[in-house]
């Protein structure tokens, strides 16, 4: 006899799984700098903006869920059905422009992740200046003393009374040495730091009056890593990712559930490792004025490619109309997962880097561990390197399935062009992150043209999602309600002024630059 009794129901969270995805792709290098900038700005006073950009992507992804859902179609299909071909192929090469561009900056955040536990030594054998040892780490183009020891292990001073240590040597474009060059910053008469790819290096003082020879050796555990080539490791893992297996949603599901858990953990242990320490310090005061990036923080919280690709996820998951309550649910967790950990982020730079100018996430990552030692720089790392990881792997994705979708060519995993597409987001990615790494200079092209297409395609996507949404034919009883329309349509006020910022404070002085 057949057992006729119905199944166990799910636990709440076994119906989680787009909006956990989506929230690691929200997460990303760009977020934690710009959250780390406001909160060591503003403190806690930019909370209510998390607020407002989190509400604004929740409502987008359920718009997005919801298409996925009811219609059982694909945005770009249903563009291409009732506008035409043309535009959802300008969809599409929007997204995929969008996501190629970018790309570089997850590179660079698992980069910096790897990066900042990269240390050098200098010994010195001739100590006649009693100088033993000098410890340094790079970044980008300068280097930043760690510590310089004396033949007892005391701190060493320049000309007996000059601190060496947290000292920024930047890279002497005037040398005319072999090797590079470093000169102290902000000085006079500075110091300058030969170090040759044979492992020599030398300290010359002001006026070359004396030169300290000594021998400079990687120390530590990543001694051996070539880190300059860790984004070729990172894209041949991802591209290993996409290829080898064949139910990629699945496997993306449990990975970013981890990442989202790592993440709440590390930084909410960080958070709670500075307000231990601001305990037994005092806390910083607050800065005076400074220029806050508020769009920017709400742009890289209300990421509306993300929730435009909230469609292809959903059916990913196999999720149907009967299913309409777990999307509603996955959609407000995956928006509270990404204001908890901007929270975090931010609260943390409040607690322990107030006042601070941070102007990258390796800077932050340096900060924290001049404040607190290796465990906060550890802990900070570890939820950085999860966040550009999940956002490279996702970012990859959505510029390549909805470029595919929008040609006609594929919006499934297991389509070749999704594949295709998505492996040439990341190979873009890692070339273009690969030239910042070598050179040292910011592809500010490639920047500026992505800031001019998002000023165009953020506020098409926003509005094509609300046009599909409300229309009878297409999603019949679960058409928009008035509530949802109108923060809908706060919500593409917010990214018509994002637009009109950018487009007046970003891309047009730029613009002028070039044009003379």
């Amino acid at each position: 006899m057949a057992d006729d009794q119905s199944p166990a129901p799910r636990k709440w969270y076994q119906a989680l799984g787009p909006g956990l995805i989506t929230a690691c792709v929200v997460i990303g290098p760009g977020s934690i700098l710009t959250s780390s900038k406001v909160g060591a700005g503003e403190g806690y006073g930019m909370a209510w903006v998390v607020a407002v950009a989190v509400l604004f992507m929740m409502v987008y992804l359920t718009l997005g869920a919801k298409v996925g859902v009811v219609t059982k179609q694909s945005s770009c299909q249903i563009v291409a059905e009732r506008f035409g071909r043309w535009l959802a192929v300008l969809i599409g090469v929007s997204v995929f422009f969008i996501s190629a561009s970018f790309q570089f900056g997850n590179n660079l955040g698992v980069y910096s992740a790897f990066t900042a536990y990269r240390n050098f030594t200098i010994s010195f054998p001739d100590n006649s200046k009693g100088l033993s040892r000098i410890d340094y780490r790079e970044d980008g183009k300068k280097i930043v003393i760690v510590r310089a020891l004396g033949t007892g292990s005391e701190p060493w001073n320049m000309d007996g009374n000059k601190s060496f240590t947290s000292k920024a040597f930047i890279l002497d474009p005037e040398s005319k040495r072999p090797n590079p060059v470093y000169k102290e910053d902000n000085a006079t008469n500075p110091y300058r730091l030969e170090i040759a790819e044979s492992g020599m290096a030398q300290l010359i003082a002001p006026g070359k009056s004396d030169v300290l020879h000594g021998n400079w050796a990687g120390t530590g555990f990543w001694s051996w890593v070539p880190f300059d080539y860790v984004p070729v490791f990172i894209n041949a893992l991802a591209l290993l990712f996409l290829f080898a297996f064949k139910n990629i949603y699945q496997l993306l599901e449990k990975l970013m559930s981890v990442f989202v858990g790592l993440m709440l953990l590390a930084f909410a242990l960080n958070y709670f490792y500075a307000l231990s320490m601001a305990e037994s310090s005092g806390s910083s005061p607050p800065t005076e004025g400074g220029d806050i990036p508020v769009l920017a923080l709400v742009g890289t919280t209300f990421v509306i490619t993300a929730a435009f690709f909230q469609t292809y996820l959903v059916r990913q998951k196999g999720w149907k109309r009967d299913d309409l309550p777990n999307v509603l649910l996955d959609a407000r967790v995956g928006a509270g997962l990404m204001a908890m950990i901007t929270l975090l982020i931010m609260a943390n730079a409040a607690e322990s880097l107030r006042g601070m100018q941070l102007t990258n996430v390796e800077g932050v990552a340096r900060q924290l561990r001049v404040l607190f030692g290796d465990q906060g720089q550890a802990l900070f790392c570890v939820g950085l390197f999860c966040a550009a990881f999940s956002s490279f792997l996702i970012n990859s994705m959505i510029g390549g399935f909805i470029l595919a979708d929008g040609l006609g060519l594929g919006q499934h995993p297991e389509d070749k062009w999704t594949k295709r597409l998505t492996a040439v987001v990341l190979l873009t990615g890692m070339v273009v992150a690969l030239f910042v790494i070598k050179t040292g200079q910011s592809p500010v092209t490639a920047i500026v043209m992505a800031q001019a297409v998002t000023i165009l395609a953020a506020p098409l996507l926003a509005a094509i999602m609300l046009w599909i949404t409300n229309q009878s034919k297409v999603m019949g009883e679960d058409k928009n309600t008035p509530a949802m329309n109108l923060l809908a349509g706060l919500g593409f006020v917010m990214l018509l002024a994002m637009a009109y910022y950018t487009a007046t404070a970003k891309v047009w002085p730029k613009v002028k630059v070039w044009l003379g």
